[in-house]
């Protein structure tokens, strides 16, 4: 299944099975596994392994991405308390 708004590269493969987010951009020469799941606007930037669930630009295993994204606000936060 793929979502409205989404670019595959010409010479990328993409297995049995999987489901894109709108706003999926996949580079030339990746080959992306059976049952993959690929988050809204991730951007693909190498292979993703079958049954895996990515997101993020560039994409990356979806709990990894989850983990920085969650570092960053911290550190934002960090900055904004008055000292």
């Amino acid at each position: 299944m793929i979502a409205s708004f989404t670019g595959i590269s010409g010479t990328s493969t993409i297995g049995d099975g999987v489901a894109m987010g709108g706003r999926v951009g996949i580079k030339e020469h990746v080959h992306i596994g059976a049952g993959a799941r690929i988050a809204a606007s991730a951007g693909i930037m190498r292979d993703v392994p079958a049954g895996e669930t990515w997101g993020g630009v560039p994409a990356k295993p979806l709990r990894q991405y989850f983990r920085e994204v969650a570092w960053i606000e911290k550190q934002v936060a960090a900055k904004k308390k008055p000292t």
